[in-house]
Parts: C-alpha cells; structure tokens; sequence
C-alpha cells in the first residue's frame, strides 16, 4: 500500500508542476527573413493568464536604432507609440491602416511619445506602419 501512495502524490505534484507552466505568460518573438536575409517581417505572440490581462504589456521592437513600445494593444480607442532616442534630423511617419487598405490615420513625429486616437473608428484589427528614415515595420492593433 505505501510502494502505491508515494507515486501518486509524484504524479499529482507533476501535474501540478505542468499545469502551473502552462498559464504562465511566455512571450515569444518570431522573425521571417527574405532570401537575401533582410527580416521581413515581426510577430510577437503571446499567451497570458487571467491575472496577467488586467496588466497593461507594451509590445516593444527595435527599428534604426531606436526601441519602439506600442500599448495597450488591444485598445480601447486611444494608442501610445513611445519611440526612444528620436532626433531631430530623423523623419518619422506613422500611418494607421484599416483592413481594406485605407489610411485612416497619419502623423508625422518629432516627438519621443504620441498618441493615436482610434477611438471614432470601428472595433476590429488595423495595421500601423512606421518609418523612420528609410527602415520601416508594421504591427497589428486591435482595436476593442
């Protein structure tokens, strides 16, 4: 009867173990190349439990130098794009793209913090571009 107790209470603490992993948040970059090696494309993708959702979690990337965060993302209506160390001699474009291709939104930033208002625009996805100089990259807003 005792050789049976000790590996049930094993399994149990295991699954205890495994499942206590598996509602943790593990945010996970995945990077798509060309075939010359230029990165083409950024998803972050992440997986979070219930007491991580209440949090508010920039989504961050690197582009000329200069780290991008992007929150809250999903929205309620009302963006913040903070792009770090912005110079005066960079030219920075922000354009906001529903999903028929229509630019919804542009801006043109000096500024280290901008908002972005999507709070008149239907609830769904939309894509964002930003350029600075000559580098550029996207990301997909939900709007909720």
């Amino acid at each position: 009867m005792k050789s049976t107790i000790i590996p049930m209470k094993q399994a149990i603490i295991c699954s205890m173990v495994l499942l206590a992993s598996s509602v943790m948040a593990v945010p996970k970059v995945v990077y798509t190349y060309d075939n010359v090696g230029n990165m083409t494309k950024r998803e972050i993708v992440l997986s979070r439990s219930v007491e991580q959702k209440s949090r508010q979690v920039p989504y961050s990337d690197l582009l000329s130098k200069k780290t991008i965060k992007i929150y809250p993302n999903p929205t309620d209506g009302f963006l913040q794009v903070e792009i770090s160390r912005l110079d005066d001699g960079d030219r920075c474009d922000l354009d906001v793209f529903n999903l028929s291709g229509v630019n919804i939104i542009h801006q043109n930033v000096n500024e280290q913090l901008t908002d972005l208002d999507l709070s008149s625009q239907p609830n769904g996805v939309y894509v964002l571009k930003i350029k600075i100089n000559d580098d550029k990259t996207s990301w997909k807003i939900i709007k909720k």
